[in-house]
């Protein structure tokens, strides 16, 4: 009989590892029905023996419980050889630093450098959500890191890039609705680049996201887009306080025309219809 139980916990924790990895493999390419399925059943599984994998797939429901929504195509445009390098290419480190310090993993300076002291930091916090330590992120926890931000940590810097990544499909699928929701939280606690990225959306239907600017969905506002450009400008930003200086003493058309003519002219070289301006 204590053979039989033994090789029954055995198979057990055989069977809590095997969900366990089903569930990140979905979980990877934005299954996260399927995954929160396999993991359920790898915490049923390892209830009583294979602790280790149903600690695992606790920590990976916890993800899951983002809402944060993405599939493998969104996945595919932050990584430039998506399942061939595992880390997404167009979220900066930066970002990721940032979005790390933000939920406590990471206390130093912001340098866009991935040396030892980042990929410590990429270790502990895949760690804390049951991922295996490789000191690179995938894109799949490239994006869990940066929602895991804005939403839990309340990241100014994080919730602004979310919108971008909303407003550009970049790692999450495409929501225009979403993009301005992220854009107005962080614009309404001071932040510059928010303001900023609600001005261009309600003035142009265009994006800034820092390395491209890409066509967006929806419709034009531009006396909402002038309040914002007032507001970025006066909370410092650069290209706002450019704009309110060159563009400042024109109607509201003239001014946005203006600045849609500079715009097209950064783009120039790239498509700007939506789903094809933020392709890598």
């Amino acid at each position: 009989p204590d053979e039989t139980y033994e090789a029954m916990m055995a198979q057990n924790a055989d069977l809590a590892r095997y969900y366990l990895g089903r569930c990140r493999s979905e979980l990877a390419v934005g299954n996260v029905g399927i995954a929160r399925g396999y993991c359920e059943q790898a915490i049923e599984f390892g209830r009583e023996d294979g602790a280790q994998a149903s600690e695992g797939a606790r920590r990976l429901l916890q993800a899951m419980a983002l809402t944060c929504t993405y599939d493998e195509e969104s996945l595919r445009r932050i990584s430039r050889n998506f399942g061939e390098e595992p880390e997404g290419q167009l979220i900066p480190t930066t970002a990721v630093q940032t979005a790390l310090r933000a939920l406590g993993y990471y206390n130093y300076n912001i340098d866009g450098k991935p040396g030892p002291r980042t990929r410590k930091a990429i270790n502990e916090y895949q760690e804390s959500l049951g991922f295996d330590e490789s000191s690179t992120l995938t894109p799949t926890q490239k994006v869990i890191l940066i929602c895991d931000a804005a939403q839990t940590a309340q990241s100014l810097s994080s919730q602004n890039l979310l919108g971008v990544m909303y407003a550009t499909g970049l790692g999450v699928v495409q929501n225009t609705d979403l993009a301005l929701q992220w854009f107005e939280r962080a614009a309404e606690r001071r932040s510059a680049d928010a303001a900023f990225n609600l001005a261009v959306m309600y003035g142009t239907q265009f994006v800034w996201t820092g390395y491209r600017v890409c066509a967006v969905a929806g419709e034009e506002n531009r006396e909402v887009a002038d309040q914002y450009l007032r507001e970025a400008a006066s909370l410092g930003h650069p290209t706002a306080t450019r704009w309110r200086a060159e563009h400042g003493g024109k109607s509201s058309a003239e001014r946005w025309l203006a600045i849609e003519t500079e715009l097209d002219r950064d783009a120039a070289g790239y498509p700007a219809a939506l789903g094809t301006g933020c392709n890598p």
